[in-house]
């Protein structure tokens, strides 16, 4: 069927300028042939020759003042390698290939489009830094393009671009890649998070809110179960926040602190022969004893130890209350992102 395989082709550094671009495909990958139809009196075709590989490196494509975009085709190609190329052109992957495809340290000036390609169960090499930001959609009659973390109100533009992400996701998760798959989860949640919210403002409803809010949340939280440390964080800031809260409210665990301390207080600032070193410590000491019990009625209401009573009174009793609802939530979703990390 084939005259010869050609093991590996390579296109290295090779300045190629937009007046030599097709209009509609600039090269085109195939398992039987290479063709290239930009270029066409200098770059040769192999035709009835088996590629596996093919190499695009370090190449300098279209410049700034042609932005029709340039399609990469593949076809049956084993293996393809796109990696520090510089694309002045918008670039429209497309094609089917058979193993794996491998796009590192490209500079896509105009952005890149994968939404055209097959990318489920395919070998993926890529970084997640290379493509964020670039993502685009190019429409099927190439009149505009447009950056895919805009396109959320179309929904069927939406779930094009969401499966493309989530392909992208699987494949940096197969692949160990853990760093770039949390980044890439999160910011398809994200684009989530912008889908819903444009449905509540067009449409309204009590649940299109709280699907919006929650997802915000989950943002705010765990960076959408990728992070627990970030929830730790944040869950030690709503403790010590609570507890300077209560830290002005009697409670059963500090029925005679803030008496005393207010005491300590004016023998502090009163004037006297002892100095205000011994008075200081003794207030210093008050204070801190006051300030770690209502941190430890903070923390037993955010872990939800349970208090038979609530011990404290006034404002405070309600706000317990709240806190503990507050954390019986939150840690509640830290425990979900911390099995989703170690399961990862």
């Amino acid at each position: 069927m084939y005259n010869n395989v050609l093991e590996n082709f390579w296109l290295v550094n090779s300045n190629i300028k937009a007046d030599k671009l097709s209009n509609n495909r600039g090269l085109v990958i195939e398992g039987e042939s290479i063709t290239y139809t930009f270029q066409l009196n200098t770059i040769m075709k192999i035709f009835e020759t088996r590629i596996k590989r093919s190499n695009i490196l370090n190449n300098s494509i279209g410049d700034s003042s042609n932005l029709t975009p340039l399609e990469i085709y593949i076809i049956d190609a084993e293996k393809i390698t796109v990696r520090d190329n510089k694309f002045y052109a918008p670039i429209n992957l497309n094609g089917e290939f058979s193993s794996t495809i491998e796009l590192k340290n490209n500079n896509y000036k105009k952005g890149i489009d994968l939404t055209k390609i097959n990318l489920f169960d395919k070998n993926l090499i890529v970084s997640w830094g290379d493509l964020e930001g670039v993502l685009i959609n190019l429409h099927d009659n190439y009149d505009s393009s447009v950056n895919i973390e805009n396109e959320y109100k179309s929904e069927s533009i939406y779930l094009q671009n969401t499966k493309t992400i989530y392909n992208i996701y699987t494949s940096l998760k197969n692949s160990g890649n853990r760093k770039d798959a949390n980044k890439c989860y999160s910011w398809l949640k994200n684009y989530e998070g912008k889908r819903l919210q444009y449905l509540y403002q067009e449409n309204g409803g009590f649940d299109n809110f709280l699907q919006w809010k929650l997802n915000s949340l989950m943002h705010f939280y765990t960076d959408h179960g990728t992070s627990p440390t970030k929830a730790i964080s944040i869950s030690i800031y709503i403790i010590v926040l609570f507890g300077i809260f209560y830290f002005f409210f009697p409670s059963e665990w500090d029925t005679k602190s803030k008496t005393q301390l207010v005491t300590d207080f004016k023998v502090f600032i009163k004037k006297n022969e002892h100095g205000y070193f011994k008075p200081f410590l003794i207030l210093l000491k008050g204070f801190l004893l006051s300030l770690i019990n209502a941190l430890m009625l903070s923390l037993n209401a955010f872990v939800t130890l349970g208090f038979g009573t609530i011990p404290t009174t006034g404002l405070a009793r309600y706000v317990c209350i709240i806190q503990g609802f507050i954390g019986w939530f939150l840690l509640s979703i830290f425990t979900v992102a911390l099995i989703n990390q170690v399961l990862f």
